[in-house]
């Protein structure tokens, strides 16, 4: 008889596997679902000002935050026949492990797990952005999130400073004129794309993922600033024509 498995972690870990398959994601891998557990704990110190849901320790470890404690869980539930295990790659270097929750599964939703709107909103569109990469979603985690800002490998991330956007105070408005035609068609593809996705999450469907555009427009856009590292959350007024 398989031993009984409650704890927070263990709970979310199965709502995120279910969320991954209701949403037609499937099968997702540990990396991934690690990398998930990591944005639930942001989202929720967001939500709290520094209380994350798991209440583990997360290191910069491999492809960014990792935390033993959960691979462990994952890996407790599997044997335990909690969620389902694959692996595959037949030894050419590539090997991997994908993870779901069968039909007998007493997993939550979000709603059920008790994760507020706003972690609900936010985790469940990452799962359904990052579905089929997970390159990106590496990238996302490692490059734009606070916890990860400044560590080095090795060191326990802090989630103190966590806290979620105030758009009165923390967007700052710009101007930027687009005379270019070519980088204006680029823009205005992502406006359009942008567009799409948030009619698609108004209507309950899944939104396709939009890479950033960092090309030579994005740098030539804010070129003579001090420095061209743009951080923090801006509001662009473009205008597009001749200059």
């Amino acid at each position: 008889m398989s031993a009984p498995i409650t704890t927070p972690s263990s709970d979310a870990i199965l709502s995120i596997l279910l969320e991954a398959k209701e949403a037609g994601v499937g099968k997702i891998t540990r990396t991934a679902l690690i990398k998930y557990l990591y944005l639930l704990d942001l989202f929720m110190a967001e939500e709290t000002e520094g209380t994350t849901w798991t209440n583990t320790s997360w290191r910069f470890l491999h492809f960014g935050p990792f935390a033993s404690a959960l691979a462990d869980e994952i890996d407790l539930l599997a044997k335990h026949s909690k969620i389902q295990e694959f692996t595959g790659g037949g030894g050419t270097g590539k090997d991997y492990t994908l993870y779901t929750v069968g039909e007998w599964s007493t997993a939550k939703t979000f709603e059920g797990l008790g994760l507020p709107r706003d972690v609900r909103l936010k985790l469940s569109k990452v799962i359904r952005d990052f579905a089929n990469d997970l390159s990106s979603l590496l990238d996302m985690v490692y490059f734009q999130t606070e916890p990860m800002q400044g560590v080095r490998p090795g060191q326990e991330l802090s989630f103190e400073s966590a806290r979620k956007v105030d758009f009165k105070t923390d967007i700052k408005p710009i101007k930027i004129p687009i005379s270019n035609t070519s980088r204006a068609a680029r823009i205005q593809a992502l406006a359009k794309k942008i567009g799409e996705n948030y009619l698609k999450t108004k209507h309950g469907l899944p939104a396709t993922f939009v890479a950033p555009i960092r090309d030579q427009y994005f740098a030539e856009t804010f070129i003579g600033n001090e420095d061209d590292r743009i951080e923090g959350h801006y509001s662009a007024e473009l205008t597009f024509g001749e200059g």
